[in-house]
């Protein structure tokens, strides 16, 4: 994390400047590809972030904005779209 801005989700979870991520939702993130498309897919909901500061592995929890795939005028994954059916 090259920085972090304030009143982000990041700075929420009090993440550091320098922290290095390692997975959203469980789900290993090696590379800002993965990052934004793990947060792509979870847009609009509340997912487990691991991260690394110094020594330290951390785990907190951030709701990712719906407003991620609504501002950049992206379409919906399919898992986030299949995440939003209800099973009857």
């Amino acid at each position: 994390m090259a920085d972090v801005v304030a009143d982000t989700p990041a700075a929420a979870l009090g993440m550091p400047r320098g922290a290095e991520l390692r997975a959203v939702n469980d789900r290993t993130v090696r590379n800002w590809f993965d990052v934004f498309e793990a947060l792509k897919a979870a847009a609009g909901e509340l997912v487990a972030v691991r991260y690394r500061s110094g020594a330290d592995e951390v785990v907190g929890h951030m709701r990712v904005p719906s407003s991620l795939v609504n501002e950049l005028n992206l379409p919906p994954t399919r898992r986030s779209a299949r995440s939003t059916a209800k099973t009857v």
